[in-house]
């Protein structure tokens, strides 16, 4: 981990994610990081196209989620545990987001950039409509668990001491 971030900028860094973190789970959905993950959800109906229009529907909320998950993989192949958790936390972020979308499939309350309701769509193709409360609770908790596990591991994870120059 050469040139990583002293031990207490990374306590800090974790310390402002858990707040923030709290934040977002109070009102997901309406934060400045949804602007930030609105184009990673329309790139991803672009990635899942050619797979078909379930794909398609399903594309945008699936690569949001799964996109910081490639950056997860990255920082734990380079051996930073405590880096990985960011990505972890930003996944649970785009957990909470998306719960808010998959709530409001029965309703179609929220306003969208343009075309079709994701949600409805893919609840209603699965019978599932009613059940969007149900489902987008559970993304929720999803994104509850992953914050909540990128803090602990955030703090858990922090190097033990600072390297000795040498």
């Amino acid at each position: 981990m050469e040139g990583a971030p002293p031990r207490w900028l990374r306590a800090a860094a974790t310390a402002l994610l858990a707040v923030w973190g709290v934040a977002i789970l109070r009102d997901p959905g309406h934060t400045v990081l949804h602007l930030v993950i609105l184009p990673i959800h329309e790139a991803g109906h672009i990635f899942f196209t050619p797979l078909g229009e379930f794909a398609h529907f399903l594309g945008g909320s699936l690569f949001q989620v799964a996109f910081p998950v490639a950056f997860i993989v990255y920082f734990w192949r380079q051996k930073d545990r405590w880096a990985a958790t960011i990505p972890l936390w930003f996944t649970g972020v785009s957990a909470a987001d998306l719960s808010v979308y998959i709530k409001d499939a029965h309703s179609g309350d929220l306003e969208l950039i343009g075309g079709e309701h994701d949600w409805s769509w893919i609840l209603s193709r699965l019978t599932l409509v009613h059940r969007d409360q149900e489902i987008g609770q559970a993304v929720f908790l999803f994104g509850l668990l992953c914050i909540v596990a990128a803090v602990w591991l955030g703090l858990y994870w922090l190097p033990k001491r600072e390297a000795s120059a040498a």
